[in-house]
């Protein structure tokens, strides 16, 4: 059975349970949404595809609800999708489900995967504790969908949950207001690194520093990358832990330069390489 893989990512999560997933399942096309512009075709015509992605308050990034919307689907393919989470996943898969069926089409299975929690300035930084706790949740629990996905289980949800939906509007419609409590420190470089790894492409390195757009997805990967731990937010300050999943290296969150393309499925299958940057 033809497979492809479509994940959304910032500080790793997704990225490493989606990289899990094709090594389980043999899976050689794995696609980075981020690397499809608004503008592009988006060709997901295989007999089964997988679309893995994380909770943004109980809801959907942006970027993924552009996804399910717009991308190119076999009648009848086998879709699952599947919801990194820290505290909980909302309704980040009810919404995938709804999407999904507006445009005539079903998702055949639907699971929250349990991950670290990656938003800092609410939740803190996780604890060594922690990390080892999720960490292992994270990889038991992709074990088992692999498994499931390969007997091509079906597996439905329930329906939107009002309160998820509500959480998840006001934190988009909030999105330009929140942007604000970025700020950038004196030990700042100005290496354009934050500009590379962010998948939304809101980031702008102009005389040195970046600047952020109302295109962020409030994704942490900013943040969390920076080698001089630059960028502060909120109660985020530069002696902050930062987090990042330990499975993922941050090339694979680099876009090439002048273009929207992130390393291949090839790279991203394969074994990873030593860190560059």
């Amino acid at each position: 059975m033809e497979t492809g893989i479509f994940y959304f990512s910032g500080t790793g999560n997704s990225l490493a349970a989606a990289k899990d997933l094709a090594a389980r399942l043999e899976c050689r096309e794995v696609y980075n949404i981020a690397s499809f512009s608004r503008n592009r075709r988006i060709f997901a015509g295989y007999d089964r595809v997988i679309v893995v992605y994380p909770s943004y308050a109980y809801g959907m990034p942006l970027m993924v609800r552009h996804f399910f919307r717009a991308a190119e689907f076999k009648p009848g393919s086998y879709i699952a999708a599947l919801v990194t989470y820290g505290s909980r996943q909302g309704g980040a898969l009810s919404e995938a489900k709804r999407l999904l069926k507006r445009r005539g089409g079903k998702l055949s299975y639907a699971r929250g995967i349990p991950a670290v929690e990656n938003f800092i300035p609410i939740f803190g930084s996780p604890s060594e504790k922690v990390l080892s706790t999720r960490t292992a949740a994270q990889d038991g629990a992709v074990a088992e969908i692999a498994a499931e996905i390969e007997a091509g289980k079906q597996q439905d949800i329930p329906g939107v949950n009002v309160l998820s939906r509500m959480v998840s509007a006001l934190f988009r419609f909030a999105r330009p207001l929140i942007i604000k409590f970025y700020h950038i420190e004196e030990t700042c470089t100005g290496c354009g690194l934050c500009e590379r790894v962010c998948p939304a492409h809101a980031i702008k390195v102009e005389g040195g520093l970046p600047r952020f757009s109302n295109n962020c997805e409030l994704c942490q990967a900013c943040i969390n990358w920076c080698p001089q731990r630059a960028i502060s937010f909120a109660r985020v300050n530069p002696e902050t832990a930062r987090y990042t999943n330990k499975n993922v290296k941050v090339r694979e969150f680099l876009l090439r330069p002048g273009t929207s393309e992130t390393v291949s499925s090839e790279e991203l299958v394969a074994e990873p390489a030593a860190e560059t940057v």
